[in-house]
């Protein structure tokens, strides 16, 4: 049985209403299981690289049982059979009666508001530190993978974190000071960017730009072959979505943070293995300060943020000049997050930037006086940070979520009075990271024990306007026994 015959079926449900990539993916899985019978998707119904990380957090045994068994007892034959001896899989035969219809709405619904619970959790640290257990700086695009930093007894020390396996330490560059700080993750985050301390041919600490992977651990990005190993510290920023590009920046000092001397924007092609650095468009600045800050997903677009301009550059078109404050890029390259005191020293502002409507400011809520802005979505239509009241000390902070149908939100509030998550003792000070979907956040808070510690969090979108429309297009369509 074919409930929508053609591929123009899949075009028109997928017209039906604007969802996110998790969401709408599961259900043209679970829709061609179930109804299409189709071995290969239709070239009009491709699965996109969400589709992966939707499959492995929705579709488990569990689910898929309860949907076969919501098909089960009306006219026609169903059966669950292994298929590639993966799982159970489903086929589908006869008629579809009205009440098996509204049994497998509510167990596509059941399933839906499993995987789309709301969900908070400190990920805990590497030590037993007194004053800091965790810092959150980052959260892979899948949202599968937090990354940070961890405070031990001699310094700080990179972490990954995962549901399924917890806290793990990245190490640290071999020779040098402990000292690592994540920046970046490809999509999966199998690969994660950022800078760690080593030691120079002379013997002293240098910071430098790492890549690490599961199988290679941490590994040194090289510098430019011009470029003395010596006199030069590096750090690796952001990371395309298939771990080949990275960029960052090379500088003259030991520390690229607490440099002040010249720093250039680079780029790591890992699959090439070459290095390249982005000279300043302007030969008249005899003293440029600028590095590459953001990639988007597919490497065509990186985001240079300096003094005294910022730019987007690329390949084939070099450089063109954006919007002062760049901060961060939307994986699909097509909106700039920013900040800055605009006139007033006391008032930090965040905005969003795109070459067709401009400047959008975010604002802030009523009390609290500044905004800053740490990470934007894919599509740019989320961004996270944090509220201020004192940007000049760097006091008293608010996690927050914006996007432009809700305005800016707190996410403590949405956690604990939305969705009355218990959240007793915390109080979430910044928000750090988001994930392609705009879905999973990472941030910064104090826990019960008021000690410092990262946070993940899941903030879900309804998907009741999701399933109604699911019910209205298989009610319509279908023939009732």
């Amino acid at each position: 049985m074919n409930l929508f015959p053609g591929n123009s079926s899949v075009s028109w449900l997928k017209s039906l209403v604007r969802i996110r990539p998790l969401a709408k993916n599961f259900l043209f899985k679970i829709l061609r299981k179930l109804i299409f019978h189709e071995s290969t998707i239709p070239d009009s119904c491709q699965i996109t690289r969400h589709s992966v990380f939707a499959a492995k957090k929705i579709l488990t045994k569990a689910s898929t049982l309860a949907i076969v068994e919501a098909l089960n007892g009306g006219t026609g034959a169903v059966t669950a059979s292994p298929q590639n001896g993966n799982g159970p899989g489903v086929v589908v035969g006869g008629i579809m009666s009205r009440n098996r219809t509204i049994a497998l709405i509510l167990a596509i619904s059941a399933t839906l508001s499993q995987a789309n619970a709301a969900s908070f959790q400190g990920v805990g640290g590497l030590s037993d530190h007194a004053f800091v257990l965790s810092e959150g700086l980052g959260v892979s695009g899948d949202g599968s993978v937090a990354f940070g930093s961890s405070m031990i007894s001699d310094g700080w020390e990179a972490f990954r974190w995962t549901a399924e396996i917890g806290i793990q330490s990245l190490g640290d560059l071999p020779g040098g000071q402990v000292g690592g700080y994540p920046l970046g993750s490809s999509y999966d985050g199998s690969v994660i960017v950022g800078s760690s301390y080593t030691n120079n041919s002379s013997g002293n600490p240098v910071e430098r730009a790492y890549a690490w992977t599961q199988q290679a651990g941490m590994e040194e990005l090289p510098l430019p072959d011009t470029y003395s190993n010596d006199y030069y510290a590096s750090a690796a920023f952001s990371i395309s979505a298939d771990g080949r590009m990275i960029t960052g920046l090379v500088g003259l000092g030991y520390s690229v943070f607490g440099n002040t001397q010249v720093n250039k924007a680079v780029i790591w092609d890992i699959e090439n293995d070459a290095t390249t650095l982005i000279d300043w468009p302007d030969n008249t600045v005899s003293d440029p300060r600028f590095q590459g800050i953001d990639i988007s997903a597919d490497a065509s677009t990186v985001l240079i943020n300096g003094a005294p301009d910022d730019f987007m550059w690329t390949q084939e078109d070099g450089y063109t000049e954006t919007v002062a404050g760049a901060m961060a890029l939307s994986g699909d390259g097509s909106t700039i997050m920013g900040g800055g005191r605009f006139g007033d020293e006391h008032r930090y502002d965040a905005f969003i930037w795109t070459e067709q409507g401009g400047h959008q400011y975010i604002g802030a809520v009523d009390g609290w006086i500044s905004n800053q802005g740490s990470d934007i979505s894919y599509d740019g239509s989320t961004v996270v940070g944090c509220l201020l009241n004192n940007p000049i000390q760097y006091e008293d902070f608010a996690a927050y979520i914006w996007n432009e149908q809700d305005g800016v939100r707190l996410i403590q509030d949405i956690l604990a009075g939305d969705y009355n998550l218990d959240l007793t003792g915390w109080t979430l000070r910044s928000a750090t990271g988001i994930s392609d979907d705009g879905l999973t956040i990472v941030g910064n808070g104090i826990n019960p024990d008021g000690i410092e510690e990262g946070w993940i969090a899941t903030i879900p979108e309804p998907a009741t306007i999701i399933l109604f429309a699911l019910g209205g297009v298989i009610l319509r369509r279908t023939r009732y026994a």
